[in-house]
């Protein structure tokens, strides 16, 4: 059998090929039909109910309007519980509006809801935003305190793992392995903190880790960079109060009284600084100013206990 050579073309047919017609009814009919099936098909004007909401929820994000985020996605959860997208946006907005909190107690409401939320989001597999997710949940953990730490890790940890690092992740990962006695990985976070983020802040916290841990000249090295580069007189005075317990520690008596009384000259009221002091000179064989300064720490601070120990003892 022979089929006509128009067939298989793509290109229409030339004029003297008959068109086939199609009548007008149908020409209108058949997008509404389409319009028709695909409404049905979709769930109707909850799709798109759906949709509109998202992009609201999207646009309160990023206008940084944390409190309507939250409102809007609990506005949601009401009508239909459980929906991934608004326990996702509920938890992080409410963890950022806690964080602007200065009230300490609407803070803790803020990210006891946070925690509530992001969990039951994780509760889907492969949720929106899951990187984000963890790594907020990892934060909201970590500032409800101690006894959250190796939730915070955990979540923190596997942010990282999904792509996400921020600015802060190896900083809040240092201090939350420094709660959790976990010396070597909090010092491997400081580290990579400072690597990617140097700043004063960072190595004097660097330093202290390794003061508690009996590791003093690696601790020196930090305070006294940190010292040198500071701008920031408190942070400044921080150090140097390390950088005298290190003196004290290994021998250096002189040494730790020049960096007690350097912040004596600074601010006189240090009642701790006071009682380095007076230990500083007691190890120098000067009693008397060593009992004169743990008096002094007493007048700023009468239940200071090592300093009142010291005085009965001496």
């Amino acid at each position: 059998m022979m089929y006509p050579k128009t067939r298989y073309q793509s290109t229409p047919p030339s004029s003297g090929t008959r068109r086939a017609t199609v009548p007008p009814v149908l020409m209108i009919a058949a997008p509404v039909t389409f319009a028709v099936v695909l409404f049905f098909l979709t769930g109707g004007f909850g799709l798109w109910a759906h949709i509109d909401s998202r992009r609201d929820l999207e646009t309160l994000w990023q206008y940084g309007d944390f409190r309507a985020v939250f409102e809007r996605a609990e506005a949601l959860l009401e009508e239909t519980p459980m929906q991934v997208e608004p326990l996702v946006f509920a938890g992080l907005g409410h963890f950022y509006a806690g964080m602007e909190q200065s009230d300490l107690e609407l803070r803790s409401e803020h990210l006891e809801r946070a925690v509530v939320f992001l969990r039951k989001a994780l509760l889907v597999p492969k949720p929106p935003l899951e990187a984000e997710v963890h790594h907020v949940l990892g934060k909201a953990y970590f500032h409800r305190g101690p006894f959250y730490f190796d939730a915070s890790v955990s979540h923190i940890e596997r942010a990282i793992e999904l792509g996400l690092v921020t600015d802060d992740s190896f900083e809040y990962l240092a201090v939350a392995y420094d709660g959790l006695n976990r010396f070597a990985e909090s010092v491997e976070s400081y580290t990579e903190a400072i690597r990617r983020s140097p700043n004063d802040l960072l190595l004097v916290g660097l330093a202290e880790i390794h003061v508690r841990h009996g590791q003093y000249e690696a601790a020196r090295e930090y305070l006294v960079r940190a010292i040198s580069t500071s701008p920031d007189e408190y942070l400044i005075q921080r150090a140097r109060f390390q950088l005298g317990r290190v003196a004290l520690e290994t021998g250096r008596f002189e040494e730790a009284a020049t960096e007690f009384r350097t912040i004596l000259d600074v601010d006189p009221t240090v009642a701790d600084a006071h009682f380095k002091l007076g230990r500083a000179y007691q190890m120098m064989e000067q009693p008397e100013r060593a009992r004169f300064h743990w008096r002094e720490a007493i007048r700023i601070e009468p239940r200071h206990t090592e300093a009142l120990r010291s005085l009965r003892a001496n």
